[in-house]
């Protein structure tokens, strides 16, 4: 009677833990792959780390791979981000164990086995395709929220090495910070200093005037990042006639509705981030209290889209011109 107690505690324990944590996948299968492009025709690829695509609202912190639900939100989401890279790119993008948007309420300390158990997949991914599928090609690396910040991660862990360090068009990481702690740490980083600069980090967060914290860039902190639409670093403002055109996304992947010249930005000395003064944040508002009021994290996307894929164009061009 005490074994067969014993074996259900440990069951109902081990239910609990796959529960909270739950099992990665191996990325020799193709159904780890939100997209993995296997006749590659173009000569430059992208490994694409999605956004986050599920809120937690059940009272999870991690997603799966495999439940159906999970994979069409990653999927769904991946889509809205690839159409900046695919015209120039072979695209790569795994799925993996997202920390859900509910992780971020949580206090720092408490976030990091959820965003660990993501890296570990999204570490796993790109040694796979570095190993078997890059093919030697160049490629860039990017991603957007919880994307950007674990491909910051891949730079930190792996990008000091000067061979693959050369193999990088450009790290796109859109929509969370880079800190001078990042940087200090970690020195073979580079930032974008120009539009056409290659093996750089290229990154912004925006803002309406006013905010001074928010969960992407804490008060008092600083994000290094570059204006996406004049492409300096250096506070010059871009006015809204600089914008070649803002979209509306959605979650087939189309990009449309095509808004030219709807608001400039300029580089906050302070913070670093993009101040967005030609947009009311009534009309743009938070998804989540996460985010506050004037926290345009959700629209980076949408107000940049046509500037950041012409961008990528351009590195792409200069980094295989050299």
């Amino acid at each position: 009677m005490k074994r067969r107690i014993l074996s259900g505690l440990l069951l109902a324990v081990l239910a609990a833990a796959i529960l909270l944590f739950p099992l990665g996948g191996d990325y020799r299968s193709p159904l780890m792959w939100v997209r993995y492009d296997r006749h590659p025709q173009k000569p430059v690829d992208v490994f694409l780390v999605g956004a986050t695509a599920d809120w937690g609202d059940d009272g999870t912190f991690q997603t799966s791979c495999w439940k159906k639900t999970d994979r069409y939100f990653q999927s769904s989401l991946l889509a809205m981000q690839e159409g900046l890279y695919s015209e120039s790119c072979n695209v790569f993008a795994p799925y993996y164990r997202q920390a859900c948007l509910s992780v971020y309420y949580l206090p720092d300390p408490d976030r990091g086995p959820y965003l660990a158990a993501a890296y570990r997949d999204v570490d796993a991914a790109f040694q796979w395709y570095l190993d078997h599928a890059s093919g030697g090609r160049p490629f860039i690396l990017a991603g957007y929220s919880q994307g950007a910040d674990l491909a910051l991660r891949l730079l930190e862990n792996h990008f000091d090495d000067p061979a693959l360090q050369s193999r990088l068009v450009a790290a796109y990481l859109i929509g969370w910070r880079v800190t001078e702690e990042d940087l200090s740490e970690f020195p073979h980083l580079r930032m974008a200093e120009g539009p056409a600069d290659t093996g750089v980090i290229v990154s912004f967060n925006s803002e309406a005037p006013g905010v001074t914290g928010s969960i992407i860039v804490p008060e008092g902190g600083y994000t290094y990042g570059i204006n996406p639409l004049n492409w300096t670093t250096d506070g010059t403002p871009a006015d809204k006639s600089e914008n070649p055109g803002s979209v509306t996304l959605h979650m087939d992947g189309r990009a449309d509705g095509d808004q030219v010249g709807l608001m400039g930005c300029a580089q906050d000395p302070v913070r670093g981030t993009m101040i967005v003064s030609d947009v009311s944040t009534e009309d743009y508002p938070p998804s989540q209290p996460l985010f506050v009021e004037g926290c345009y994290h959700d629209y980076e996307l949408h107000f940049y889209y046509r500037s950041v894929q012409q961008n990528v164009r351009d590195r792409v061009a200069a980094y295989l011109s050299q």
